[in-house]
């Protein structure tokens, strides 16, 4: 004896979104990802800044100021210090510099320096404050 799966009332339903939408069972309505996400705009107001090597040691530059305590942390807006991080951040620096030598611009390569000068001075003077 078979019995037809009809008969027990058996019912299948695609819970699959992509496919169908789980309240009405029709196809979802399709959107625009530029609409929806703001770092797929092409929005001429705001453009994102041009990432050359000046910028990319800037941007490590000033994440070694708020390390240091010289710039407000961005969340919680307050100057705090850590000097592990800053001195991490620092080498990472020195780094470039001796790897990139003799591949840079002239101005990439005084801005670097300068960078590195500054922060390499305010840390020593740092760290003599706390061991102290």
């Amino acid at each position: 004896m078979t019995e037809n799966p009809e008969e027990k009332g058996y019912t299948f339903k695609d819970k699959r979104r992509l496919f169908r939408d789980a309240e009405d069972n029709q196809a979802p309505e399709t959107t625009n990802p530029k609409k929806e996400d703001p770092l797929l705009q092409n929005d001429k107001t705001s453009p994102l800044p041009t990432i050359d090597f000046a910028t990319f040691l800037l941007s490590l530059a000033s994440s070694a100021q708020i390390q240091l305590g010289l710039t407000p942390h961005p969340e919680t807006n307050k100057k705090e210090s850590h000097l592990e991080g800053a001195k991490q951040t620092i080498d990472i620096l020195g780094l470039l510099q001796e790897k990139t030598k003799g591949n840079l611009s002239e101005n990439e390569a005084k801005l670097l320096e300068a960078i590195l000068y500054d922060l390499r001075m305010v840390f020593v003077t740092l760290n003599k404050k706390e061991g102290t």
